[in-house]
């Protein structure tokens, strides 16, 4: 990187911190129905059967699938199993390793598997929201979304690949997607019942906080924009936590684990 271009970002990079920003936990980390998508797009092979391991005993495998099957939560009279449970903590694991935290630290295995419920938990709730809103996702939108995956990982015979690699049968992808598209389809309609506005004071509030820790910042005009995307993702953060919290409160949740 050139020196005019660590210029210019590291000033930028100061306000949308300044921003007391959220935007790293999307609604997807508090849905976490697109865990599987994340997965794939990642490249992330985690469920691969090594050599060795075709020599476990028959009782052992009955096991592991009993396991799989069992509930950790249940989300008004819809159980979660832990098979879905293994495939949110990867996914997390995943994208707390690329920041070069420890996964195998047990706290940090704690904390991921809590999160790992939590993510699910919100998932079925914000579907169930969904689907008494109404909302609908048709098979050619969920085909759509399946196209743009596979341009996104290299096309349709990577696409195949991975999901053999991960042990991910059509249907539970499918499945997967249609989630994250009702969900999405339900915060956006929150979202536009919200009325969002972001002020030219709003913005030039956060430039001038900025200033306040940064000698070098670029004129305003330059940065305007991203100030202005990152206000309106806090403020759609925090419609989600709100919103969030109002379904738990009407809903009957029991954790298992």
């Amino acid at each position: 990187m050139s020196e005019q271009e660590k210029t210019t970002t590291e000033p930028i990079a100061t306000i949308t911190a300044s921003a007391k920003q959220t935007t790293s936990q999307t609604w997807k980390l508090y849905a976490g129905a697109a865990a599987i998508v994340l997965i794939i797009l990642a490249g992330v092979v985690a469920l691969k059967v090594s050599q060795g391991r075709l020599d476990v005993p028959v009782v052992a495998n009955m096991l592991s699938v009993f396991q799989s099957q069992s509930t950790v939560a249940v989300v008004n009279d819809v159980k979660i199993k832990q098979a879905t449970l293994d495939v949110s903590v990867k996914q997390i694991e995943q994208s707390v390793g690329i920041q070069g935290i420890d996964v195998t630290d047990p706290d940090v295995q704690a904390n991921i598997r809590t999160q790992a419920v939590t993510m699910l938990v919100n998932t079925e709730l914000l579907r169930q929201a969904a689907t008494e809103r109404g909302i609908e996702v048709t098979d050619e939108d969920v085909a759509s979304r399946i196209t743009t995956l596979e341009d996104e990982v290299g096309g349709a015979d990577v696409l195949a690949t991975r999901m053999d690699e991960l042990g991910i049968e059509e249907a539970t992808l499918r499945s997967d997607i249609k989630n994250e598209l009702l969900i999405q389809a339900l915060l956006d309609q929150k979202f536009t019942e919200s009325d969002i506005t972001i002020s030219e004071e709003d913005i030039e509030e956060v430039y001038e906080n900025a200033s306040l820790t940064s000698e070098a910042l670029p004129p305003l005009e330059d940065v305007r924009e991203q100030i202005r995307a990152q206000l309106q993702a806090e403020k759609e953060q925090q419609i989600i936590d709100e919103y969030l919290e109002t379904l738990k409160n009407e809903a009957t949740v029991k954790i298992m684990i």
